[in-house]
């Protein structure tokens, strides 16, 4: 428990950072915010496009047969949407939750989900939460590994 609220934690703090920078970061300074948070975390635009993840994100999807440039690009939303178009209940709810989060519906989204690899199988929790980046409205989204407590 204590190391998914330290992952939460970190999370908060890491939107609050942006929020609070006014957008007044650049790239690499947002980039260096996101590579010390402990969990897989990506910077959506307020359309769902990938702006910047961490470095925790990248190696993930390299373990899962992702390259990094296919990690580090494209539009997060979409993906969720599609999926959901063929069924997906969990995909189905992350898109709505990461929308309401855009659009300012709700303060933040949480869902815990079954994300099986080949040789195991395992759970996580998406926080997403909403962050201010040049003047527009982004959220941040963070995967953590609760795999132990379930």
């Amino acid at each position: 428990m204590k190391r998914q609220s330290q992952g939460a934690n970190a999370t908060r703090l890491g939107a609050k950072l942006l929020t609070l920078s006014g957008g007044k970061l650049n790239s690499a300074q947002l980039r260096a915010i996101l590579d010390v948070l402990p969990n897989n975390v990506a910077l959506l635009d307020p359309m769902g496009e990938l702006m910047l993840v961490n470095e925790a994100w990248l190696n993930f999807a390299v373990e899962n047969g992702m390259t990094r440039r296919e990690a580090a690009s494209g539009n997060y939303l979409n993906v969720c949407r599609s999926a959901a178009s063929t069924g997906d209940v969990i995909a189905k709810k992350t898109a709505q939750g990461i929308e309401k989060v855009l659009k300012g519906r709700i303060k933040s989204f949480i869902l815990d989900y079954p994300c099986d690899s080949l040789t195991e199988k395992r759970w996580f929790r998406m926080h997403v939460l909403p962050v201010q980046c040049w003047g527009e409205r982004c959220c941040l989204v963070s995967h953590a590994d609760i795999t132990p407590r379930r």
